[in-house]
């Protein structure tokens, strides 16, 4: 960890940087923690593209930056340099895509609705449509909370999907760290907090 920001390295290639912000890096539901992230990156603030999450199967492609007005949906995915990407988390299920062959990348939020909805498999289809071989994908699933603390397997359910849909356990990280039994690190909805973790992605 480095700068309240744990880094998902190793797992994605180098031409990829990608981690997920901590309870005392700040609360992303405030514009303060957007500034604070672009400084700590050394990336214009207009560079950073998040959502009013709603818990839909809504994938945004983004192009350029900046974006102008406010993007509704629960994914977006570039294949543009120097973009980042982001969702906002307490709880749910932050998960990063890379196609490492043709370098696009995904940034969604998938909740209990997001999961039972299949949206995972709904974005994985946009990615394919795109030209992307299923076999060049690396997903990595971030901190969320886990089935002892929640009435749903989570992570039963998504790993499932993957499978049937062609994904290989390699291909996969899945963190095991619940958000709620972590409180001191993250941010955890059904924990009582307000607060929100922002997990980020962006093609260097």
């Amino acid at each position: 960890m480095l700068n309240d920001i744990v880094y998902y390295t190793g797992f994605f290639p180098d031409f990829v940087l990608a981690g997920i912000t901590t309870r005392k890096f700040g609360d992303f539901s405030k514009a303060a923690s957007i500034n604070k992230l672009a400084s700590v990156l050394k990336i214009k603030t207009s560079g950073i593209v998040s959502l009013k999450q709603k818990h839909t199967n809504i994938v945004h492609a983004i192009d350029s930056v900046p974006v102008l007005g406010v993007l509704t949906g629960d994914g977006l995915m570039t294949k543009t340099k120097n973009v980042l990407i982001l969702v906002k988390t307490a709880d749910c299920l932050p998960v990063l895509v890379a196609d490492i062959k043709k370098k696009i990348i995904m940034a969604l939020h998938a909740g209990r609705l997001g999961v039972e909805n299949m949206f995972l498999k709904e974005a994985l289809i946009k990615l394919i449509k795109s030209g992307t071989n299923v076999k060049n994908v690396k997903i990595h699933i971030g901190p969320h909370i886990e089935g002892s603390c929640y009435l749903t397997d989570m992570d039963k359910s998504i790993l499932k999907q993957l499978h049937t849909f062609g994904i290989l356990p390699n291909q996969v990280y899945l963190k095991n760290e619940c958000t709620r039994c972590n409180q001191d690190k993250y941010f955890s909805h059904r924990g009582g907090d307000s607060g929100r973790m922002a997990t980020f992605i962006i093609i260097q």
